[in-house]
Parts: C-alpha cells; sequence; structure tokens
C-alpha cells in the first residue's frame, strides 16, 4: 500500500509539472500539417525529428544542422558534431540544441550575419556568366 501511495504521488507530481510547463508556454503554439515540407530538403517534414521556427519555417533537425554547422565557431562546430545524436537535456546535448536552434537561418541571426557573403562560389558565377552579345 506504500508503494501505490508512492507512485500515486509521483504520478500527482508529474502531472503537476506537464501542466505548468503548459501553463507556461500557453498562446506558443506551432502547427505543422502532414503535408508541409522541409525548407531545405523540401522532402515531408514529417518524416524525421524537425524544427519549426516562430516564423513558421521548418526543416529536418539534420537539414537544420547541415545548414547551421558552416557558420558555427570551430570550438562550438566540434561539439556539436561530438554530440550529435545524444538525446535532449542531456549534458552537452541541450547545449547543442541551442547552437543550431538558436534562430531561423533563413531571416534569423545567421541569415543577417551572412549578408556580406557571397551567394555563391566561383565556378558558379562563371557557370552563369551570360555571353556578350552584341547588337
Amino acid at each position: 500500500i506504500v508503494a501505490a501511495l508512492e507512485f500515486r504521488s509521483l504520478c500527482f507530481a508529474c502531472m503537476c509539472a506537464v501542466y505548468w510547463v503548459l501553463f507556461l508556454n500557453r498562446g506558443r503554439a506551432c502547427y505543422v500539417s502532414s503535408n508541409q515540407r522541409c525548407d531545405s530538403c523540401n522532402l515531408s517534414l514529417l518524416s524525421r525529428q524537425l524544427y519549426v521556427f516562430p516564423c513558421s519555417h521548418a526543416f529536418h533537425a539534420d537539414c537544420l544542422r547541415d545548414i547551421v554547422l558552416p557558420t558555427l565557431p570551430d570550438h562550438i562546430r566540434t561539439q556539436v558534431v561530438a554530440n550529435w545524436g545524444r538525446r535532449s537535456g542531456v549534458g552537452s546535448a541541450a547545449e547543442v540544441e541551442d547552437s543550431i536552434a538558436s534562430s531561423c537561418p533563413l531571416c534569423g541571426d545567421i541569415m543577417i550575419d551572412s549578408i556580406d557573403q557571397p551567394l555563391g562560389t566561383q565556378a558558379e558565377a562563371r557557370a552563369w556568366k551570360l555571353p556578350d552579345r552584341t547588337i
């Protein structure tokens, strides 16, 4: 009977914690439709772990990592690569998540910081160069 009461008390505490988290996050919701696509790879968003930003841009976790990784400082990039795949909230895994999902890569700080970077490589620029035409 004592074990059952302890279990019931633990369940009640967990339920209270869940309600408290929901209360703190009320009004913060995001809806993902079944046909929504990743803004990076254009595959179905619901096929694997995903991130949705307040701006409504959405990415698979691995797509987001691939976009953000080149923009990170070396020491943070090394930490992200070393800890990728660990469960969220365990040690540095939460820091990794903060590193890759701190802002939207399409309209957040990453994009603003990259405004002075070229849009493509020199090879791509040569490929797109139009021939001179004289009229």
